[in-house]
């Protein structure tokens, strides 16, 4: 993989997808499960408490997308499922010849069969849910930079159950989390019809730039 400059204020510890990065604006490179992979200089327990805090940021917006997306996927597909057996679809379809109508439904009620959207939604809730919970500890705790090794502990056990990633999506999350911090210069630069079907393909092999590339 590449390597780009580092959005300031921490960055990436070795499980961790993006990074936020130095003060200094190093460039890092190395290797981790994520878009940007790269390992560097030490960092002060401050900046490692930093980039977790980051983490969750970004991870709790991209599970929170999935969910929705997912969830909206099963709603969809119930409620054509159930629009297909009412006597009004059926009027249509004679009334109009549009039998070719009644294949929607069916491969919507095959794909949520198949792909378990309410199931794979209810992961997304469980991990974003564990997400939160892990920021609001980090937050809570006043001994938090002596207790860094327990908390790079929990959030590698939640990389360990994450679902599989879509890296456009993880991409977007990343640059929303930038937002919230007024860091928009270290968004990643995301290909429109990357945007529009980043719950649909992962785009695994794809690389993002960023803007200070």
């Amino acid at each position: 993989m590449g390597s780009k400059q580092n959005p300031p204020d921490s960055k990436t510890r070795a499980a961790t997808t993006f990074s936020p990065g130095t003060e200094d604006g190093t460039t890092i490179t190395g290797t981790s499960r994520g878009l940007d992979n790269r390992e560097g200089k030490t960092e002060t327990p401050a900046e490692e408490i930093d980039g977790l805090l980051f983490d969750c940021e970004r991870l709790s917006i991209y599970h929170a997308i999935r969910r929705n997306f997912l969830d909206k996927c099963h709603r969809i597909s119930l409620f054509l499922v159930v629009l297909s057996g009412t006597t009004a679809f059926s009027f249509v379809m004679g009334r109009w010849e549009m039998d070719w109508l009644t294949m929607f439904p069916a491969l919507f009620g095959l794909a949520n069969l198949v792909f378990d959207f309410a199931g794979q939604s209810r992961i997304h809730e469980s991990v974003y849910r564990r997400i939160c919970a892990l920021s609001g500890d980090i937050l809570a705790d006043p001994d938090a930079e002596k207790n860094i090794g327990r908390w790079q502990k929990e959030i590698h056990g939640i990389y360990a159950e994450d679902p599989a990633i879509y890296r456009a999506l993880e991409a977007w999350a990343y640059n929303l989390a930038c937002n919230g911090r007024g860091k928009t210069e270290h968004h990643f630069i995301i290909p429109q019809w990357h945007f529009y079907l980043k719950n649909i393909w992962p785009f695994l092999s794809h690389d993002y730039a960023s803007k200070e590339a």
